[in-house]
């Protein structure tokens, strides 16, 4: 059974403006992004739907991306699909979940020793699996 969190309701609002506001941010130029894609698992079956956001820990606006209903997302910074820069980065997860019938939002909030390094010049390609033996924090907003 998962372990659910009480939330504050301006914790999910924050997450998806944060999300939402990434394609108002102003581009810059000499920005070097690299594409970024992968997949979401939850306990080894694709999550469905929802928001992936990467959070620069090297000083980089964060990137966000949507998740598709085969768990895929890809990430956008200044425009749709073009990646993020190269550094390291804290994940944080938002998505739906059906529970006792209602309808709910998930937080699904990295440990903070999870960082993922986007590499320059290649292909970055994670799969990314929300376990709670993992150290992955679940917060439910009902």
């Amino acid at each position: 059974m998962l372990q659910q969190l009480q939330v504050q309701g301006w914790f999910l609002i924050a997450a998806w403006g944060a999300a939402a506001c990434l394609t108002c941010l102003g581009c810059g130029a000499g920005i070097e992004l690299t594409p970024v894609r992968g997949v979401i698992q939850r306990d080894g079956k694709p999550l469905s739907g929802g928001s992936i956001l990467f959070s620069s820990r090297d000083g980089h606006k964060p990137v966000a991306g949507e998740i598709q209903s085969d768990g895929t997302f890809v990430l956008t910074s200044l425009s749709a699909g073009n990646g993020a820069s190269p550094g390291r980065y804290l994940v944080s997860i938002v998505s739906e979940l059906m529970l006792r019938g209602r309808k709910m939002e998930v937080a699904c909030i990295a440990p903070k020793d999870f960082l993922l390094t986007v590499e320059s010049g290649q292909e970055n390609e994670f799969v990314i699996n929300i376990r709670e033996a993992d150290g992955w924090k679940l917060a439910v907003d009902d």
